[in-house]
């Protein structure tokens, strides 16, 4: 019996270095959040095919879904009645915790399918990349599937970006970034280079809107100043 047990620990020793590894990488790997819409008469068999391709190729390209790793997909229900705008595509993301958006389109017409995707980079504040993949048949959806997640991440990877730092004075003025909330001043963001549509909000005083221009690998420096002050109107008229 002391044998076997001696055994069994060494077997245990030698699989822990391998094990360790593998460990720390699943500890670092970032989330996603998938929205599928489905077009066309997909049966319910297929369906769970195809989820199961994209939980496939989520895994192979080290990401997490904020679902856990089974077939199907469920909405929190706090974002159903909105979850085809972009900007719910932000605001669920930023509640599950995902760096990553991916909203899926199935289409099938006939023996047709197109798999379209839609990548946005959470903490970027943008749409990253569109792909789409046509094919005849369940066979190619799930391939395409499985490609597009890799393609696209590679895609995103390879675009350039820069840093920019926005001030005011006084600070805690609201920032939004093309629209999207990125907390308040004084911000230091990482961007895609070009052009951004950048809105300061201050109680008491008109937004303050600017185009700002990220570049390639450097650091943008943008501090608001608000001159227009708004009065506001009393009820007794003074």
């Amino acid at each position: 019996m002391r044998s076997l047990v001696a055994v069994v620990l060494l077997a245990i020793s030698l699989l822990l270095p391998s094990l360790a590894p593998s460990a720390l990488a699943a500890k670092g790997r970032q989330k996603t959040l998938v929205i599928v819409d489905w077009r066309g008469p997909w049966t319910a068999k297929e369906q769970i095919k195809l989820f199961d391709a994209l939980a496939i190729g989520f895994d192979g390209a080290g990401l997490d879904r904020v679902e856990s790793q089974i077939s199907g997909f469920v909405l929190d229900d706090r974002f159903k009645g909105c979850i085809t705008r972009e900007a719910c595509h932000f605001e669920y993301a930023r509640a599950t915790g995902a760096s990553y958006v991916f909203v899926v389109l199935m289409v099938k017409l006939g023996k047709s399918t197109r798999v379209a995707m839609t990548l946005y980079n959470i903490p970027l504040l943008a749409q990253s990349a569109v792909a789409v993949q046509k094919g005849k048949g369940l066979v190619a959806a799930i391939g395409a599937s499985r490609r597009l997640i890799g393609t696209m991440l590679d895609r995103e990877r390879k675009m350039p970006r820069g840093a920019l730092e926005i001030a005011s004075t006084p600070v805690g003025d609201a920032l939004f970034v093309d629209g999207h909330a990125a907390g308040a001043t004084p911000v230091n963001l990482m961007l895609y280079a070009g052009p951004h549509l950048v809105r300061i909000e201050r109680k008491g005083a008109a937004p303050h809107v600017a185009h700002v221009t990220v570049v390639n690998d450097k650091t943008v420096r943008y501090e608001a100043r608000f001159e227009k002050t708004i009065v506001p109107i009393t009820t007794d008229g003074k």
